[in-house]
């Protein structure tokens, strides 16, 4: 790519990814048009023969101002899409995640693409000054004196509070008249309905150099469910003034910053380019987001699986207020920041991935619940939540290395499918020879495979070394810390 892409080419791309790469790759529809009529697309990578498996969904192109991002999310899916077909890894500048890599991405996750959702915006920029800071869609918006709608702030998640979002038209910020008005938001919306195994989105704007998590309306608490968005509370909108929290559960939040964590260090591994993680109110309060909405839906229908949610902000702040420069940078500069942020979408994707469902594809849903209660009983003391949390933060590269490790994936496959068995007898199950012993060796494995991991396994390793003829809970009262139940898992 030579410059920024037009909306014709941002189509072309997908559509020609999907009939190159057919075997992995369709181009899905979306269900409605834009406002002037553009379809508009997604394109969904799905590879291997695996059936059940986990969804990302990845946005770009919402503020029409902001080109670098439609094209970053196309550059990514080409490299991701070559690489799986050549048996190859993927290189961000000097940054290289390898084949078993590549095909842990494509055959384990279904990956949603919508690199443009917001063609009729991105039209209307490209045609030129003055248009070239334009952020809405292109909504006639009857009976009010200006165009547009703030597709950001569209969403059905505290739409009516008035926080961040205006009433008025003509201001960016414009919220429409009623909650998914839009076609463009109403296809967001259509995609996660439609496909309810989609529990990861990632949403892609400019700028400031920002990894944002949820919430946007006010600060974060972990300890009061009561206090949450579904009540009315004229205290909330207004962050550090100690007078309203809003509720998140900390194993939410413990991933949130975890995985935020992993991304910024991706991105500072290609150029250095250090971006700031941060709950998305400490940019500024909001409500009506894309990614508080999609995390919002599992609390308003327990039903429906948590979709963790969060924002990038590509590109650098503006410089001496050229704030055109920092929407639209100079398109080498643009390369840069699309090489930059390919790792952080690559982290993002395996940190969707559940370690556990990845080594036993073959598994019964009766035995991965009850892992999942194990867990649960981890995380039932302050020091096993802790540990927990420890694991899941090096989740990602042990799944990487054991992507390239087929014996040794299946020998931790078959030490999982054993505490699985025996977690199904008793959760509070006693560990015998056998077990602790396959379990060691397995943690011998990955030891030498994964370096980040080794102080973890070898207090794991210590922790386990008594532990025959003791009981799980015994075990975890080893970590000595006082209990605190966690309320979401």
């Amino acid at each position: 790519m030579s410059g920024y892409l037009t909306t014709g080419q941002v189509e072309a791309t997908i559509a020609y990814l999907a009939a190159r790469f057919s075997s992995f790759c369709s181009l899905m529809p979306l269900a409605e048009s834009s406002v002037e009529g553009r379809a508009i697309h997604a394109l969904r990578i799905r590879g291997g023969s695996s059936g059940d498996r986990r969804g990302v969904l990845l946005l770009g192109g919402v503020h029409a101002r902001e080109l670098i991002n439609p094209d970053l999310l196309c550059s990514w899916v080409i490299k991701l899409c070559h690489a799986y077909q050549d048996g190859t890894g993927i290189t961000f500048g000097p940054t290289t995640y390898p084949t078993g890599t590549v095909k842990l991405l494509v055959e384990s996750l279904d990956l949603f693409v919508v690199p443009l959702v917001n063609p009729d915006g991105r039209v209307f920029v490209q045609a030129g000054q003055p248009n070239r800071m334009w952020r809405k869609n292109r909504s006639a918006n009857q009976g009010q004196p200006c165009r547009g709608v703030d597709l950001n702030r569209n969403y059905d998640f505290l739409f009516s509070s008035g926080i961040g979002t205006s009433t008025s038209a003509c201001d960016d910020v414009f919220r429409g008249p009623t909650a998914f008005s839009e076609p463009e938001t109403r296809n967001v919306r259509s995609l996660l309905n439609a496909h309810p195994h989609i529990v990861g989105l990632a949403d892609v704007h400019s700028y400031s150099e920002l990894i944002l998590y949820p919430w946007g309306d006010d600060d974060n608490q972990t300890t009061n469910p009561a206090q949450n968005f579904s009540v009315p509370d004229p205290k909330r909108g207004i962050p550090n003034d100690g007078l309203y929290r809003e509720y998140i559960p900390a194993p939410d939040l413990d991933w949130y910053v975890r995985t935020s964590n992993r991304m910024r260090d991706a991105i500072a591994a290609v150029r250095g380019r250090m971006y700031t993680v941060q709950q998305s109110v400490g940019l500024y309060p909001t409500t009506a987001t894309v990614d508080d909405y999609a995390y919002a839906r599992s609390f308003v229908d327990p039903a429906l699986r948590t979709v963790l949610a969060l924002t990038i902000e590509t590109s650098a702040k503006p410089v001496a207020n050229d704030y055109l420069g920092a929407f639209q940078p100079p398109y080498s500069e643009a390369q840069q920041v699309i090489i930059e942020n390919g790792p952080a979408l690559v982290e993002f994707c395996l940190a969707v991935l559940c370690a556990a469902e990845e080594l036993l594809r073959s598994a019964d849903a009766t035995l991965l619940a009850a892992l999942r209660r194990m867990t649960l009983r981890l995380t039932e003391s302050e020091g096993g939540r802790e540990l927990h949390g420890r694991l899941l933060t090096v989740s990602p590269d042990v799944l990487m290395a054991l992507a390239q490790r087929p014996r040794v994936r299946a020998r931790a496959g078959k030490v999982l499918e054993r505490l699985g068995s025996l977690a199904l007898e008793d959760d509070d199950f006693v560990f015998d020879r056998e077990t602790l012993a396959e379990l060691r060796q397995v943690a011998a494995s990955i030891r030498r495979s994964v370096p980040v991991a080794r102080p973890l396994l070898d207090e794991l390793d210590a922790l386990v070394a008594g532990a025959q003829g003791l009981r799980l809970s015994d075990v975890l009262r080893a970590t000595s810390a006082p209990a605190r139940t966690a309320t979401r898992t």
